[in-house]
């Protein structure tokens, strides 16, 4: 998504706290994300080093709602529509299934979180299973205009941007630098995580953490 313009005047910035390319408190995603089943429900751990303000960074809340639905059923992911209802803190979660619909070639998924005594997030799921026709195109994505290492990457202010920030790379590659009064209305660039990641629960994360821009992933 592309921003408009902003102008106005220039101020230098305070003296800051830098750090470039450090691992948060959690050195995989993967782990991160590992659910231990309890009945027809799912258990987590929400660590700490993901934070947002007061709540969970929403991308790693989205991620576990992703990776129940994998786990409920087999078919692959096509789409996902997820609800943020309440603060997530760090801390024991339930995933459980509070709906489905299973058909021939789809299935329909209503997962909810529960944090502590309140549901705090649900997501509602579309799977399908692979089937071919005379529309499958797999899209060419444009040339970016500069390549990942000569990209600009983001630094981690300390006491200014958000604790989550962390556990990525993200790096500013069209466009000019958030907050500098560019003229230009565009911005984009990479996003990956700093430890093992993948999967749709992986790119959940990736789009929350480079949301508002034409991030590559």
């Amino acid at each position: 998504m592309s921003h408009g313009p902003r102008s106005g005047p220039s101020h230098p910035l305070p003296s800051l706290s830098v750090t470039v390319g450090r691992l948060g408190s959690m050195t995989d995603l993967d782990h991160a994300l590992a659910l231990k089943p309890d009945g027809d429900d799912w258990l987590a751990e929400v660590p700490q080093g993901w934070d947002q303000g007061r709540t969970t960074f929403g991308g790693l809340v989205a991620a576990y709602l992703v990776r129940a639905a994998q786990n409920a059923d087999s078919r692959s992911i096509r789409n996902a529509d997820v609800y943020f209802l309440e603060p997530v803190p760090p801390g024991p979660i339930r995933l459980s299934v509070d709906a489905v619909r299973a058909g021939k070639h789809l299935t329909q998924l209503e997962i909810g979180l529960t944090s502590g005594e309140k549901r705090a997030a649900m997501g509602r799921f579309l799977l399908g299973s692979a089937q071919s026709g005379s529309f499958d195109a797999t899209p060419v994505p444009p040339a970016p205009e500069k390549a990942l290492d000569d990209c600009i990457r983001m630094p981690v202010l300390e006491g200014i941007t958000p604790k989550f920030l962390e556990n990525f790379d993200l790096r500013v590659g069209e466009g000019d630098v958030p907050m500098s009064g560019s003229d230009r209305a565009v911005a984009g660039g990479f996003v990956r995580n700093l430890g093992p990641a993948q999967g749709p629960a992986a790119l959940m994360t990736h789009m929350d953490a480079g949301r508002h821009r034409s991030w590559r992933f």
